[in-house]
């Protein structure tokens, strides 16, 4: 069953790549056809454009990524926001923070009765992962919950993650220290 799922994942992550480098191709203006051992040429045949870098190539992706974390954080907002009186007892607002909070890792304050919760969204759990390495994060006097909000997600279901999740931070706040 593991094999059949790597396999799997290598055939999707190539046809990804065909369609990244298309885009990257199309972004040129340059021919489709350049994929097939074509001429390197602009649409209007005026004159030849070399092909895009690895660089260049590279720099798409890291756009596109920086786009999904985007939108990330905007159906996040937007589900939070609007939770439509679905919202906990404890829950008082919700606020996107300033750049100079989210080079410290801090996407997000939700505002409670019994404090702020501080909280930094990725799209996938690899980019969850990464962020909780970061020594930045780690050395942070703030106590960050990082949610992971995959592009399926409904606003329900992310409503559904972080209540809990900060319902179980605001316990912390709550247990007496012995």
């Amino acid at each position: 069953m593991r094999e059949c799922r790597i396999i799997k994942t290598r055939v999707i992550s190539g046809f990804l790549k065909r369609i990244v480098i298309k885009m990257v191709l199309e972004s040129f203006d340059l021919y489709p056809k350049s994929f097939y051992g074509g001429d390197m040429k602009l649409k209007n045949n005026s004159q030849t454009q070399t092909p895009p870098t690895k660089t260049d190539i590279l720099d798409l992706l890291e756009n596109t990524g920086k786009g999904r974390g985007f939108w990330t954080e905007e159906r996040f907002f937007s589900a939070i926001k609007n939770s439509n009186g679905s919202a906990p007892y404890w829950y008082k607002d919700i606020i996107k923070t300033e750049e100079k909070m989210d080079r410290k890792g801090i996407d997000f304050i939700i505002y409670t009765i019994y404090g702020n919760i501080y909280v930094q969204t990725k799209s996938s759990d690899y980019g969850a992962k990464k962020f909780l390495r970061q020594s930045k994060i780690k050395r942070s006097k703030y106590k960050i919950i990082v949610l992971v909000i995959k592009t399926e997600y409904r606003e329900e279901e992310i409503r559904n993650i972080t209540f809990p999740a900060i319902q179980a931070e605001i316990d912390l706040f709550r247990r007496p220290s012995c």
